[in-house]
């Protein structure tokens, strides 16, 4: 028996698609927009973007926010990642098949699983970062995602498959010219690319800057941010004098409320508590 995968009225699946994407990316997983990651109190977020794992494409339409898990003594080491599990069943309502969890372990980072789902396996996990747990406060956080990168998975595939590699480069200087629109477009619509999102810009939020009544307030002019920028503000620890000065510096932070970004400036808003101390931001992807 023979099923014509693209061919007049038939139909294209999931499994079928998926194989073929995965061969031709060479089974390579990673972020292709956006999808920062960032920690804040008892919670990682994931900022909407697309992403590709095991030949499935994946976007995250609005910030997903994972709960950090609880620590009642010692050290937990945590990973979050993000699964594919094909033995759950998907409705048109209803996408069950992939999730965001945190793996944990109490003896070091967990591993992860990566089954074959082009060979009857079902479970398969991409890391998106990892952290370790006290009773404390979360530290040791860690951006660990795979950023997918076009030019990596070319020499790849020229590498092993050079029989192929002129009906590739064929193909891929036919697409070479849709792609480069592609990012002009996207630029000009407000849209960073993977190199400009990894940068931080670092600012101040002064304890003397905050408005005199609530809800309190800070501007603070940063030079390229424009009212389309949803920056991620990651808090630097890294001049903190000790232990108890850390813990004071993460608390405060977590009394920003939030932030609105305006052609030149940022404003953060402290909506009950006004920070006391001086606070070293770092914004990422401006």
């Amino acid at each position: 028996m023979q099923v014509g995968i693209t061919f007049d009225k038939q139909l294209l699946t999931s499994r079928q698609h998926a194989h073929f994407q995965r061969l031709f990316l060479h089974s390579t997983d990673g972020i292709t927009k956006g999808c920062e990651v960032s920690q804040s109190g008892n919670n990682v977020y994931v900022q909407k973007g697309f992403f590709v794992i095991s030949g499935r494409f994946v976007e995250v339409t609005g910030v997903e926010t994972i709960e950090t898990p609880p620590v009642t003594s010692g050290t937990l080491y945590c990973k979050v990642v993000y699964e594919v599990d094909l033995s759950k069943t998907n409705t048109e309502s209803n996408f069950t098949q992939g999730q965001f969890k945190t793996l944990t372990n109490a003896a070091g980072y967990p591993s992860i699983t990566q089954e074959d789902l082009d060979d009857n396996g079902t479970i398969y996990q991409m890391p998106f970062c990892q952290y370790t747990k006290t009773t404390e406060a979360v530290g040791s956080f860690r951006d660990i995602r795979p950023i997918f990168d076009i030019v990596s998975v070319w020499a790849a595939i020229s590498g092993n498959n050079a029989t192929y590699k002129e009906e590739f480069d064929r193909y891929f200087s036919d697409q070479s010219a849709a792609i480069e629109q592609m990012i002009a477009d996207l630029q000009d619509q407000g849209y960073l690319l993977i190199a400009r999102e990894r940068e931080i810009i670092p600012i101040s939020l002064l304890a003397s800057g905050w408005s005199e009544s609530a809800p309190y307030t800070q501007t603070i002019a940063v030079e390229g941010i424009t009212i389309y920028d949803t920056p991620v503000p990651l808090l630097d620890v890294s001049g903190a004098s000790d232990f108890s000065n850390e813990k004071l510096l993460r608390k405060q932070y977590g009394w920003i409320s939030y932030y609105d970004t305006a052609n030149g400036q940022i404003t953060f808003t402290a909506s009950f508590r006004k920070p006391t101390v001086d606070l070293a931001i770092g914004l990422k992807g401006v």
